[in-house]
């Protein structure tokens, strides 16, 4: 089926925890924020609800009842409309900061979020994003929601999302055993995320490679055996990015514009940013959650090897504290050689993408990865682990360089790779060439969202 504009527009709802630029804390910000822009586009429909933190601009425009452990609750919601998308926020107990993730209320405030989102959805197709929201996938499948069909998609199978059974019952109101399905321990803990493995009509990753792999013990953080069982129901779209706020010929946080890698606009990016944080020589730039599965302990382990081999490090990122501890040290020491923004700055981070030689990305493993996307839209080719999205999404020697082993070894490897390349120059301008917009994967999202709308609903 292809993915055409509609004569009577498909109806989608997006449920997630973030959406750029309203909140941001990681790249599921970036796909909630474009997406449906895209889909837009397409002539659907499409309103994409967010909890309403702290410093978002909106004004209240109704209320929605809900019940909470069985006492009613209001909710306040308010609403932007940006480039024919209807943002709605829901003000729920939980999310008075800029962030609900990891406080310790962290699972109630999106049990909160859920049941209140559940009866201002009016839709054909239900989309939900990671374990924050699965609940929403046994709420359609019970009836309680106004939408005939879900989609749940997997950013990043490794954040699952637990709760205690008797107390998600109380909560939520559905009977212990309808709950018993997404309980791994039926006496202790329910995992929300099986609410969406389980319930969703369809199931979806990020890249291609990473719904393969998630299919094995190595990859599928306990839950392979789930998704072997719906296999048939799981596919692999690879993420994109918003070429327009990612362009180097017009963005304002560059301090020159560029459209080839052979421009002096990139060359006065790289100068610019050798500049600005005070380092030497060619700059390896790191934007990402500093955490394991990023590899950034193998970055840290592997600098003193990197500064032999002549180049400098950038890394702007917040996660792991003893990451965030051991790098602000090592930059204290070495200031001309590791520069360490502990934080995000978000214009600092596309004159990373624009000013460094390559991107580091050594991950341990990758469900899509935005940072390779960008590197390359920008001239700058990736070095990364040929794992998941990575491997779908980096052309080894043409836009980038993979490497496999997971280790120090491997990520120097890979560097090497990148200096002994014949031709560096052409290896940035393959990157720019790709078209990482969001044009293809929203035309495969339509046509998976017109396949359910036309297919019969379950028994």
């Amino acid at each position: 089926m292809t993915a055409t504009r509609q004569l009577d527009p498909l109806r989608v709802a997006f449920v997630a925890a973030e959406a750029f630029p309203f909140a941001k804390i990681g790249g599921l910000a970036d796909v909630i924020g474009a997406l449906p822009m895209s889909l837009a586009e397409l002539g659907v429909e499409v309103t994409v609800y967010v909890p309403w933190y702290k410093g978002i601009a909106a004004t209240p425009t109704l209320s929605v009842a809900y019940d909470f452990a069985g006492v009613r609750q209001e909710a306040a919601v308010g609403e932007v409309l940006r480039h024919g998308v209807r943002f709605c926020f829901i003000r729920v107990d939980g999310f008075e900061q800029h962030s609900a993730y990891g406080s310790a209320g962290e699972v109630t405030a999106f049990v909160r979020f859920c049941l209140a989102t559940a009866p201002l959805i009016d839709a054909d197709v239900v989309h939900l994003h990671d374990w924050q929201v699965a609940l929403l996938a046994a709420l359609v499948r019970a009836g309680k929601v106004r939408a005939r069909r879900s989609v749940f998609t997997v950013h990043n199978l490794a954040y699952q999302g637990f709760a205690r059974a008797d107390e998600l019952a109380r909560q939520t109101g559905l009977a212990p055993a309808a709950l018993g399905a997404l309980s791994q321990d039926p006496a202790e803990s329910v995992c929300l995320t099986r609410a969406g493995l389980l319930f969703g009509d369809r199931i979806t990753t990020v890249s291609p490679t990473y719904a393969r792999e998630i299919l094995t013990p190595a990859f599928g953080a306990g839950l392979d055996g789930v998704l072997r069982e719906r296999k048939s129901a799981l596919v692999g779209i690879r993420n994109g990015i918003d070429t327009e706020v990612w362009n180097p010929a017009t963005d304002d946080a560059l301090p020159a514009h560029y459209t080839s890698a052979r421009a002096p606009g990139k060359q006065a990016c790289v100068d610019g940013l050798r500049q600005e944080l005070g380092l030497e020589g060619p700059v390896l730039g790191v934007v990402s959650r500093l955490a394991a599965q990023k590899g950034i302990d193998i970055v840290r382990r592997a600098l003193p090897e990197i500064m032999r081999l002549g180049y400098s490090v950038a890394v702007l990122g917040t996660g792991e504290p003893d990451l965030e501890r051991d790098l602000a040290e090592t930059a204290k020491r070495m200031p001309a050689r590791l520069h360490f923004h502990c934080g995000f700055d978000e214009a600092r981070a596309h004159r990373i993408y624009a000013g460094s030689t390559a991107m580091l990305m050594p991950s341990r493993f990758e469900p899509c990865g935005l940072t390779q996307l960008i590197a390359q839209r920008y001239g700058t080719p990736p070095v990364a682990r040929s794992v998941g999205g990575l491997s779908d999404t980096i052309e080894h020697g043409r836009t980038g360089i993979l490497y496999e082993d997971d280790n120090e070894s491997g990520l120097l490897a890979g560097i090497v790779r990148l200096r002994l390349h014949p031709d560096a120059k052409a290896l940035a301008e393959a990157g720019m060439a790709r078209d990482w917009s969001w044009t293809a994967p929203a035309a495969r999202y339509l046509s998976l969202y017109q396949e359910l709308h036309e297919a019969p609903c379950p028994v």
